[in-house]
């Protein structure tokens, strides 16, 4: 019987995704960042991210069974951002995924009433104004009494009022 020994040698870099921000999305200051990397024929040595063009950071393992590395970067400042990632396999194979950028909004939506003061006593109609400012509103509610309530309607009757405003944006400060 002969035997011979060989060795085998991986030539196909790893697969490698960003999967957390989304494209074009909208995240808080310190949102999670990760990639999803595997290799068919070696294993991965390591991943890394980065944004903005800084340094390349070494991801830890978010999820061994899900293939998930990820990096808590500093807060961002609001503002657009650009996550790069790349991951090596141990052969030193290297693949970089397409980069994703996305938004950083750490601000809550601004609310402003006009027209009406909390506490006051008005003796004639009142026309409460209520302006919801955010580059990314994702909803908003405005209600007078539990009731849907339209800026600028004309409130006239006798009574006491509640006016509640809420806004959230898509990076889900409210």
């Amino acid at each position: 019987l002969a035997t011979a020994d060989f060795t085998t040698v991986d030539r196909k870099a790893p697969i490698v995704e960003i999967r957390n921000p989304t494209p074009a999305s909208f995240v808080n200051g310190n949102a999670a960042t990760y990639a999803f990397a595997v290799d068919a024929d070696s294993a991965i040595d390591r991943v890394e991210l980065r944004v903005d063009a800084g340094p390349w950071m070494v991801a830890g393992v978010r999820s061994l069974a899900e293939r998930l590395y990820g990096v808590q970067f500093p807060t961002l400042s609001d503002g657009p951002h650009l996550l790069e990632a790349r991951a090596f396999d141990t052969f030193g194979n290297q693949a970089s995924a397409a980069p994703v950028a996305f938004t950083v909004a750490s601000a809550s939506p601004e609310i402003i009433v006009r027209g009406v003061l909390d506490g006051e006593f008005y003796n004639a109609a009142v026309l409460p104004m209520v302006e919801i400012n955010d580059a990314a509103l994702a909803s908003s509610t405005v209600s007078l009494n539990n009731f849907d309530f339209v800026s600028g309607d004309s409130v006239a009757a006798d009574g006491e009022y509640v006016l509640n405003v809420f806004a959230v944006n898509e990076a889900g400060n409210s």
